[in-house]
């Protein structure tokens, strides 16, 4: 009969096991130590620690789009050559989607100073789970005007946003729109025909041009934007709102409301 070893035992596992553990999570880094333990019938705190004297710990796995040879290229030369830019009037804008969908954060066993190593990246997925969107200006001086987008946004609803939401508050942080650079991505909506008219009709914002799928900036500022968002004392607040959106955007669905219970009443 197996029997779950527990915590704190004297490691039993041989020379010969210790090295197969270590090749096992070198091999298969998205594994866990559970899983591997109940193979070798060994708790998993054992198997961590061969792990550990490896070098090799849980971290939270990065989530990266695959970039082609060329794209990498183009975003390392966009880098040296915008190295000493002064980034303190520049305004960044994007759209971020919160979904539902099978991208949990996942954990991976590797050595340090190795997140961004192609095997250690968990795949990134889109989904056409129930999602909600927001648009958002941000500079230095912290996030700018947020706000919700209704179903699939377009040209015209684009520039919607620029008039109505990023015009008015950023002349009220700063001012004025003097000497304001604006930065967005490569999406074709902020590249049409249409957007491009505005842009040329407000020669008070001027456009930084960036290859294609760059922008690693507004990545970073948005993965901390959704931090902050999720940090919150009101976060439920905010997945109550997304959630009323994505249903109120979709009429034929009906959201019919839990009623509250006691778990303990079970």
């Amino acid at each position: 009969m197996f029997r779950r070893p527990q915590p704190g035992q004297v490691r039993k596992l041989d020379v010969l096991e210790i090295n197969e553990v270590a090749e096992r999570i070198l091999d298969t880094p998205f594994t866990n130590a559970a899983i591997v333990g109940r193979e070798f019938g060994e708790h998993r705190d054992t198997i961590r620690k061969v792990w550990n004297d490896i070098g090799v710990s849980a971290q939270t796995a990065a989530k990266k789009p695959s970039l082609t040879a060329e794209q990498k290229q183009l975003r390392l030369e966009y880098a040296h050559a915008n190295l000493h830019r002064d980034w303190s009037n520049v305004v960044f804008s994007d759209e971020k989607t919160f979904k539902s969908d099978e991208c949990a954060k996942k954990l991976v066993y590797r050595p340090k100073n190795t997140r961004f190593d192609e095997r250690y990246l968990q795949p990134y997925k889109r989904s056409a789970r129930i999602c909600a969107g927001i648009w958002v200006w941000m500079s230095i001086d912290g996030p700018g005007e947020l706000s919700m987008i209704s179903g699939r946004m377009n040209s015209v609803g684009y520039v919607e946003l620029l008039q109505e939401n990023l015009l008015p508050t950023i002349n009220i942080c700063y001012g004025g729109l003097k000497n304001i650079i604006f930065m967005q991505d490569n999406c074709s909506i902020h590249r049409s025909r249409y957007t491009n008219q505005w842009f040329a009709d407000h020669p008070e914002l001027k456009l930084i041009e960036a290859p294609e799928n760059l922008l690693p900036t507004i990545n970073i500022c948005y993965g901390g934007l959704k931090n902050i968002i999720f940090m919150q004392d009101n976060c439920s607040i905010h997945r109550s709102r997304y959630t009323n959106q994505w249903f109120a955007d979709h009429p034929e669905l009906k959201l019919i409301e839990a009623p509250q219970f006691d778990i303990s009443n079970l």
